[in-house]
C-alpha cells in the first residue's frame, strides 16, 4: 500500500463514512428504533441482570455510531445502562457483560456498559431507549480531523505494543530452551545455574505479560476520559478546544488501535498466565 492509500485506509478507519440516513439495521426512516432491535436489547439484558440482581435500570441508552451517520455493516451497538448500585457492585458486573452477540440479521455486535452515572453532554447522539426518544439528536459532523497526526500518535502506540509483544515471545521461547536444556540428562550442564535462570526468566514473562496489561488499562482509561469528565480540557496542539468526545484524540487513537487489532490482541495477552504463555507460543 502506498502512503497516499494508507492515509485514506486510515481516514476511512478513523471515521466511517458519512450516510445519509441513519442505519437501517436499527431504525426506522422516522428515525425511531425498530420494535425487534428494542425488544432483542433489553431481553437480553434482563436476561443476564436476573441472574445477578434485582435491580431494574433507571435509564437505557445508546450512544456512539450507531446512532449517527458514520457507520458500518459492522458497527458495534453500544448500550449505556443506568442502574442504582454501589461502585463495587458495578464493576464486578462490568466484568460479567454479556458482550459480543450479534444483533439477529446483522453484522452488528452488541456491547453493553453498565454504570451508576452518565454524561450526555459528552457522549454525542444519544436514544433513549425505554421511552423511544432521542435524548441528543444525531448531526453530521464537520470537525476538522488531522488524521495524519492521529496516524502519527497512534503508531508510537503500536510500536511499544509490537515491542512488548515480541519481548514476551522472545522470553517464552528462551525459557523452553532452557527447560529443554535441563531436562537433557547427556548435557555437561549446571543444572543449578540453568534452574536459577528458568526461575528469572518465569518472572520476565510475568512482568511481559503485567506490562501489555498496564498498557491495555492506560489506553481504555485514556479513551474515557472525555467522555467521563465534565471539565476535561483538550491541551493538544492537534486538537480543537471545543468538540463532541467522540472526535477526540483519545476516542480517535482507541478506534485506530481497534481497527488495526491491536485492542483485541492486547485483551488476549493480558488474560494469560504464565502456564497459558507456554502454550501461546
Amino acid at each position: 500500500m502506498n502512503l497516499k492509500n494508507f492515509f485514506q485506509d486510515m481516514k476511512e478507519s478513523v471515521l466511517d463514512p458519512i450516510h445519509q440516513e441513519l442505519s437501517p439495521d436499527l431504525w426506522h426512516k422516522n428515525k425511531k428504533i425498530k420494535a425487534t432491535v428494542k425488544k432483542f436489547i433489553i431481553d437480553k439484558l434482563n436476561e443476564w441482570l436476573s441472574l445477578y440482581t434485582k435491580k431494574k435500570p433507571k435509564k437505557i441508552y445508546i450512544a456512539g455510531s450507531m446512532t449517527g451517520y458514520q457507520y458500518t455493516d459492522y458497527s458495534d451497538i453500544d448500550v449505556n445502562v443506568i442502574i442504582d448500585l454501589p461502585d463495587d457492585k458495578i464493576k464486578h458486573l462490568a466484568s460479567l457483560l454479556p458482550n459480543g452477540e450479534l444483533l439477529p440479521g446483522t453484522q452488528h455486535p452488541v456491547n453493553y456498559y453498565i454504570t451508576n452515572t452518565f454524561k450526555l453532554s459528552k457522549s454525542g447522539s444519544v436514544y433513549d431507549l425505554l421511552n423511544n426518544r432521542w435524548v441528543v439528536r444525531p448531526q453530521k459532523q464537520n470537525t476538522n480531523i488531522h488524521y495524519k497526526a492521529v496516524l502519527e500518535i497512534t503508531l508510537s502506540w503500536m510500536r511499544k505494543i509490537d515491542l512488548d509483544i515480541n519481548e514476551l515471545k522472545r522470553d517464552v521461547m528462551e525459557y523452553k530452551l532452557y527447560h529443554h536444556f535441563y531436562n537433557e540428562k547427556d548435557l555437561e550442564l549446571d543444572r543449578d545455574e540453568i534452574e536459577q535462570y528458568l526461575q528469572q526468566k518465569k518472572s520476565e514473562i510475568q512482568s511481559d505479560i503485567d506490562t501489555i496489561h498496564i498498557t491495555y488499562y492506560l489506553i481504555k482509561k485514556f479513551r474515557k476520559e472525555p467522555f467521563e469528565k465534565e471539565d476535561y480540557k483538550f491541551d493538544f496542539l492537534t486538537q480543537e478546544d471545543e468538540i463532541d468526545a467522540n472526535y477526540t484524540i483519545n476516542n480517535l487513537i482507541y478506534k485506530t488501535l481497534e481497527r488495526f487489532g491491536y485492542l483485541e490482541i492486547m485483551h488476549k495477552y493480558s488474560k494469560l498466565d504464565f502456564k497459558d504463555a507456554l502454550e501461546e507460543f
